[in-house]
């Protein structure tokens, strides 16, 4: 809908003269006339999701690095266990693969030193101490245990000296990759979903600091109060200021007004 106004061009004429003089004109561009009304609710801040974090192999604790209570960001070490005898076996394996090295035995077999044969058996043997080394890699690289994600250590389970078994729960992280807030949506809200603007909530303390929300998921089912639970995902948001449990307020902009298209005129 558009309101226009206009101021028209009044013309003299001078009698004595017999000129025409034109007075200054005022342009007045026109304006949406749809209000947007915006809504505000309490909502509360959730994590993701709650990780168990474990390693996967067993050894004895040699150190734990973090708290209760710490911040730690994608691929910080949590914890360590002893590896020397995994370091061991690397190193072993490593010596045998060396020494059954495939271009010598290549070479022995272009050279006539070796039959068919046993240039065969030499390298099924080669392949089977490949698959041996990586394994050992792997365990060797299990003995660290890092962060997967951004998140808070909520609890730790196991103390360095302990012996840690596979799948045994050495900390629980809270994931903070993916912060969400749940709020609970009216249902004469929830049926306008399909009008919202661009969401998004501040914290009590700093009003003027917006944090954009996206990504909304509901429960298409209301409680006893007719509210329909509503999490929206937060974007960019910052650690320092932003846990889990905290409240806000949630700012949902809504379009009113008709969709028809029309003019007013100035009288």
């Amino acid at each position: 809908m558009f309101a226009v106004c206009c101021s028209f061009v009044h013309l003299q004429l001078d009698a004595q003269k017999g000129e025409e003089h034109a007075q200054s004109v005022e342009v007045i561009y026109p304006k949406l006339t749809d209000e947007t009304k915006i809504n505000v609710l309490t909502g509360i801040v959730k994590e993701n999701s709650t990780l168990n974090l474990a390693f996967e192999t067993a050894g004895r604790i040699e150190v734990i690095q973090v708290k209760e209570g710490d911040y730690v960001k994608a691929g910080q070490v949590i914890a360590r266990l002893n590896d020397e005898d995994y370091e061991l076996s690397v190193k072993a394996l490593q010596t045998q693969r060396d020494f059954r090295d495939a271009e010598r035995k290549k070479k022995m077999f272009e050279q006539k030193a070796l039959s068919g044969n046993e240039y065969e058996a030499a390298q099924t043997k080669l392949e089977n101490l490949d698959a041996q080394l990586e394994l050992q890699k792997n365990k060797y690289d299990y003995t660290t245990l890092k962060a997967p994600v951004n998140g808070f250590i909520q609890k730790v389970n196991m103390h360095k000296g302990e012996l840690a078994g596979v799948g045994s729960c050495i900390v629980t992280l809270l994931d903070l990759s993916k912060m969400e807030v749940e709020v609970g949506l009216p249902s004469e809200l929830y049926h306008k979903r399909s009008l919202f603007g661009e969401v998004t909530c501040s914290l009590s303390g700093t009003p003027e600091k917006r944090y954009v929300l996206d990504e909304m998921k509901a429960v298409v089912k209301s409680d006893g109060n007719q509210l329909y639970k509503v999490l929206f995902r937060m974007k960019d948001i910052e650690v320092d200021e932003i846990t889990a449990g905290m409240n806000v307020e949630v700012h949902i902009p809504i379009k009113t007004g008709n969709q028809e298209s029309s003019l007013m005129l100035p009288s």
